[in-house]
């Protein structure tokens, strides 16, 4: 640069204000971009988390409710009585304890979560151990039904008197599907 005298004029090293603020800009709209990319990934982080849950809390207790089921303890002692209707079910079953071994216990399985409102039931499990367990969540509305066998006949109940037999099979009734689950070990 040259000075009013057409002498050349030092010009002191560093930026002028122009450059540094077009250089803060474009650092701030760097900085912002990354922000809203990192939040974004963490929202579909936590989105996949807890699909992943909720896929694994329903595989799981479907394969609960099975065991239970099939592990239905069935006799003429009072506590072996096997009974339900349309939107419960009380059967003696296996439960794992927390030290890893199995004892008999009593499940009362109960359907809720269906009304005006909500178009999503739950089956739950509440054990005599004190756990309450929320195995299955389907659409509503949801009912269970219970295979009968009479003279070669067999047709679906809405009832299961007390009893120390057990129905060849329960039945979870919805819209547009229907999950059949055998009850005991028998044949």
């Amino acid at each position: 640069m040259f000075g009013s005298d057409g002498t050349r004029r030092r010009v002191p090293p560093g930026f002028s204000l122009i450059e540094l603020v077009v250089a803060l800009s474009i650092a701030g709209s760097v900085l912002f971009s990354v922000r809203m990319v990192v939040g974004l990934l963490a929202d579909h982080a936590r989105i996949v988390s807890e699909s992943r849950a909720e896929l694994a809390r329903d595989v799981n207790g479907a394969r609960l409710l099975r065991l239970m089921l099939l592990q239905s303890v069935v006799g003429t002692e009072p506590t072996a009585r096997f009974a339900g209707d349309a939107a419960s079910i009380t059967l003696e079953t296996w439960c794992l304890m927390p030290m890893g071994w199995s004892e008999r216990c009593r499940a009362d399985l109960t359907i809720t979560g269906v009304t005006n409102e909500t178009v999503r039931a739950k089956v739950v499990a509440h054990l005599s151990t004190g756990e309450r367990l929320d195995l299955v969540e389907v659409p509503g509305p949801v009912r269970f039904g219970f295979l009968v066998e009479s003279e070669g006949r067999r047709e679906w109940s809405d009832v299961w008197s007390p009893s120390p037999v057990a129905p060849r099979a329960i039945g979870v009734f919805m819209p547009g599907d229907t999950i059949v689950m055998r009850v005991g070990s028998g044949s």
